[in-house]
C-alpha cells in the first residue's frame, strides 16, 4: 500500500451530536457491600449491608436479625393545593430497599419502594421503575403545559 493509499476503516462512523441537552443521571449503584454493626436482641453484631444503605443498624434496634432491612436516601415531593399552601395534598416518594429475610425473592433482591403515605407501599423492580419514572416524565410535561395555558389565560392572553 502506497503512502497515499487509505486503509479502510473497521471503525464505525461517530454519533451524531445531539441538539437537545440530555439530562444528567445519578450514578448506578455500586453492587459492593460492607460490614455494618447493627444491634439485635441487645446484641452488638455484623450485618452485611448494601453500599446505598443509610440505616443506621445500630440505631434501629432490632429484635431478631431476620427484621434487619436496608434502604436508601428517601427521595420525594408533595403537592400543595393553593387553598391551603401549608398542607401537602397528597405526596410520593421512594427509596432503594431490600429486604434479605424475606420469603419473596423479588423483595430480598434491591427495588424501588414507592410511597404515597397510606398504609400500603408499591415495591418495584429496576424495569418497573423505569417506566414509572418515564410516565412521571410525562406527567411533568404536561402538567408544564397546563400551568403555561393557565398563566397565559390569567395574564388575559388567551379567552374562555
Amino acid at each position: 500500500m502506497s503512502v497515499t493509499e487509505k486503509k479502510s476503516s473497521v471503525l464505525p462512523s461517530p454519533a451524531p451530536v445531539l441538539s437537545a441537552p440530555v439530562p444528567p443521571q445519578p450514578p448506578a449503584p455500586s453492587a459492593s457491600t460492607r460490614m455494618a454493626p447493627a444491634l439485635v436482641a441487645g446484641h452488638r453484631i455484623l450485618v452485611e449491608c448494601p453500599a446505598w444503605c443509610v440505616v443506621d443498624h445500630v440505631d434501629l434496634h432490632e429484635q431478631r436479625v431476620e427484621d434487619v432491612t436496608h434502604w436508601g436516601e428517601f427521595f420525594g415531593t408533595q403537592v400543595s393545593t393553593l387553598l391551603d399552601e401549608n398542607t401537602a395534598y397528597c405526596e410520593l416518594f421512594g427509596r432503594v430497599n431490600a429486604d434479605p429475610s424475606h420469603p419473596d425473592p423479588r423483595m430480598r433482591a434491591a427495588h424501588v419502594l414507592v410511597g404515597n403515605g397510606s398504609l400500603e407501599d408499591a415495591f418495584l423492580t429496576p424495569d418497573m421503575a423505569d417506566e414509572t419514572a418515564d410516565e412521571l416524565i410525562e406527567f411533568a410535561v404536561q402538567l408544564k403545559a397546563a400551568a403555561r395555558v393557565a398563566r397565559a389565560a390569567n395574564q388575559g392572553l388567551l379567552t374562555a
